[in-house]
């Protein structure tokens, strides 16, 4: 039975779950520079987004790039319009959609249960490493994940009676839909599962009128259609390489063993809890769960149960059988462990034992410390991809520059983002793959231009002899060079 809460128990939920996840989310979010390749990445195509005014047309390095609709491009662009250019502004987004997403959390489970497990769900949702973790760093995962937990408290509260709020659920699913494609659709999935096994098919119908159906597709699909239109061959690349592509093949080289599943989502869905994790031993072992003979019991005892299994199985399940599988796909399953975890909390928090609250407190403070200091792990695992602070070598000789030069680089967008000159990059190919051009030519078209005469050329530091090697034979100089961890850099004048 879902239930009807009161507005000041919603009012608490909502309110301490924003708190909570501003709070965890805010914490640290700058403490690195941006790390390629994938922050770097996004970030890029923000700025050259927010530079160029084609807010439709997602450009890297000034190419197309269609991997991903523009909304979080969006965010990053607006957040760095704010903040200027830098790693905080970039993140401060995923801070906003943590805060929501934790509130969601909450929200539902008032639907289920109560105001005492809403509250717990929202705080050991904003305590939770996984979804922290995610949201320091640059992706379309924490704002996918908001959404779809918003569709499933809307969801929530149909089911419990507010026959309005299926036009809240299909709005979030066209929104998720808007942000990462097909795979917003979970909940849809989740609802109907639910309704099937309750034998609710006319509940099923009643989910999807006309005009929520409609909602979605403005919502969801209007930049597609519009992209498709003004790009006829945009379709085959949808349908070929992000949809066929990702699920059926291994174009992306994204984990696609058979035990991927196990290695990649199952230490982020029972691990990423943090210390919270350890009551998931409880709740595997809750006497509710022992009376069951068998798997079909669920159905006709418990709403909650069957709705958290809807949620979490179908999803799982259709991530594990896709061939590209990566460690934040799972995210949005997460809220369902984080659902499982709030209810056995508390419930042993309402048997009023002080020892076993004392022990509840200092899980959640410990797992809340444990959350905010892994946004600084990166730091000292994979250093050498903080672009930040390759950028942090680089100025000084970039403010006496026109130019940079990557040499034999073709990635480094972190080092696009951050820089003040135009950056070319430049490699040996049997021809030449814009924006990469050869060497010799690039260096040949950088003499005729009469606006660059300085130039800081950077390698890595196994290359930094071949690039010397390099600049001798052509006449350039080095007047200054610098290295750090993996990356060399030497300012000339042509």
């Amino acid at each position: 039975m879902f239930r009807t809460p009161r507005s000041t128990d919603c009012t608490a939920v909502l309110a301490l779950g924003l708190v909570a996840g501003f709070f965890t989310g805010i914490l640290f979010q700058g403490s690195r520079g941006i790390y390629d390749t994938t922050e770097g990445r996004y970030c890029l195509v923000a700025r050259e987004m927010g530079e160029s005014g084609k807010w439709l047309e997602p450009t890297l390095l000034g190419l197309p790039h269609w991997s991903k609709p523009p909304l979080t491009y969006w965010t990053i662009a607006a957040s760095l319009r704010l903040f200027g250019r830098n790693a905080w502004a970039a993140r401060f987004p995923n801070v906003i959609f943590l805060a929501v997403s934790a509130a969601a959390a909450g929200a539902i489970a008032l639907r289920l249960w109560g105001r005492a497990e809403g509250i717990w769900s929202a705080l050991v949702y904003a305590g939770s490493v996984y979804p922290v973790a995610v949201a320091n760093t640059v992706n379309t995962d924490t704002l996918l994940t908001m959404w779809e937990l918003l569709a499933l408290w809307g969801l929530a509260a149909f089911l419990g009676g507010c026959r309005k709020c299926r036009y809240g659920f299909w709005a979030a699913l066209g929104m998720g839909f808007f942000t990462k494609g097909p795979p917003a659709l979970v909940p849809l999935l989740a609802a109907g599962t639910f309704l099937i096994a309750r034998k609710r098919l006319g509940t099923l119908r009643d989910l999807a009128p006309a005009g929520a159906v409609a909602l979605f597709v403005v919502v969801g699909l209007w930049w597609y259609a519009w992209a498709i239109g003004r790009h006829p061959g945009l379709l085959e690349y949808f349908v070929k390489h992000e949809i066929l592509g990702r699920v059926a093949g291994n174009e992306f080289h994204r984990n696609p063993e058979w035990y991927g599943p196990l290695v990649v989502y199952g230490p982020c869905l029972l691990l990423g809890a943090g210390f919270w994790g350890g009551w998931l031993v409880p709740a595997a072992g809750w006497r509710g769960w022992r009376r069951l003979r068998r798997w079909g019991d669920i159905v006709p005892r418990s709403d909650a149960a069957l709705f958290l299994l809807s949620w979490f199985l179908p999803g799982l399940l259709l991530f594990s059988l896709s061939s590209s599988r990566m460690h934040n796909y799972v995210l949005p399953l997460f809220g369902a462990v984080v659902l499982v975890i709030a209810r056995t909390v508390s419930l042993r928090w309402s048997a009023g034992d002080r020892r076993l609250r004392r022990r509840i407190l200092l899980t959640g403070l410990a797992s809340a410390l444990l959350a905010v200091a892994a946004k600084t792990a990166p730091l000292l695992t994979e250093p050498h991809r903080d672009m930040g602070r390759l950028y942090a070598m680089v100025s000084p000789m970039e403010r006496r520059a026109d130019a940079i030069v990557l040499y034999r680089e073709r990635l480094c967008y972190g080092l696009g983002f951050y820089a003040r000159k135009p950056v070319f990059r430049c490699h040996y190919l049997p021809e030449d793959h814009a924006p990469v051009r050869d060497c010799d030519c690039l260096l040949d078209e950088l003499r005729v231009s009469p606006h660059v005469r300085r130039l800081v050329f950077v390698s890595t530091l196994d290359q930094c002899g071949e690039l010397q090697g390099f600049l001798a034979v052509r006449g350039i100089r080095i007047r200054h060079d610098d290295r750090t961890l993996r990356w060399y850099a030497a300012a000339g004048e042509l």
